[in-house]
């Protein structure tokens, strides 16, 4: 085993028995060093090994840090809730509802509802939140647009508690299909202060095309992640 394996299997281990937790951290690389009795760059490749599969995090004058578990979401593996998904891992989902509105259907939204701009809509706008810990972060911003005429009652809704697929579904609007694009982008200042991240930090973003069983879209959603806390379970088979 080289030198840099060992350090790598060191801090692990570390972190295994509990000796160091999320957020705490590691032994700084002239400790390291010293204690394998080996140089600064050995080090360094092992901690850059540790970073890229995600073990740690360096922070610049600062230090070296275990990284916080991610939370392996299912979202594009089923139609599902959020809320179902995360009581199904466990968790003790929260939620806070930012707005819940009729507006009329900007263009870009009205072309994924497949509907004519200026169309009534419900807009609904979500912090959805991994645990009921107040001190957490956000675990995603989601905000989903539906035509109104087809489902006038969500105006009334508590989405507090209420999930939003099982009150479609109450209103014999189970969403079928979905077609979800993901991609990386960065934190403008207004939802960066949402999530509790950095400005322009990096970010998954999700938008979302639900339709029922006669093929009408029901819902458009976009929903952002904060990319250090979530990551995704994608299966194929053949």
């Amino acid at each position: 085993m080289h030198r840099y394996e060992e350090i790598e299997s060191y801090v692990t281990d570390l972190i295994r028995n509990g000796t160091l937790k999320e957020g705490d951290q590691i032994p700084r690389e002239t400790e390291l060093a010293q204690l394998f009795n080996t140089s600064r760059p050995t080090v360094r490749q092992a901690l850059s090994k540790l970073t890229l599969n995600g073990t740690i995090v360096r922070i610049k004058g600062k230090g070296s840090f275990v990284q916080h578990t991610k939370l392996a979401q299912e979202y594009t593996r089923f139609i599902s809730s959020y809320r179902a998904e995360l009581l199904k891992k466990g968790l003790s989902p929260r939620t806070i509802v930012v707005s819940l509105e009729e507006i009329p259907a900007p263009e870009s939204v009205a072309q994924k509802l497949e509907i004519n701009t200026d169309t009534p809509v419900i807009k609904l706008c979500r912090l959805r939140f991994a645990s009921d810990d107040p001190t957490k972060r956000p675990a995603v911003l989601t905000t989903v647009y539906l035509p109104k005429a087809m489902c006038p009652a969500l105006l009334k809704t508590d989405f507090r508690t209420a999930s939003l697929y099982d009150t479609l579904d109450s209103f014999g609007l189970s969403v079928t299909h979905v077609l979800r694009e993901i991609e990386i982008r960065t934190a403008v200042p207004k939802i960066s202060r949402r999530l509790m991240v950095k400005d322009f930090s990096p970010l998954f973003f999700i938008s979302s095309i639900g339709r029922i069983a006669d093929g009408r879209v029901i819902e458009y959603s976009e929903s952002y992640y904060p990319s250090d806390t979530s990551k995704f379970i994608v299966e194929i088979t053949r």
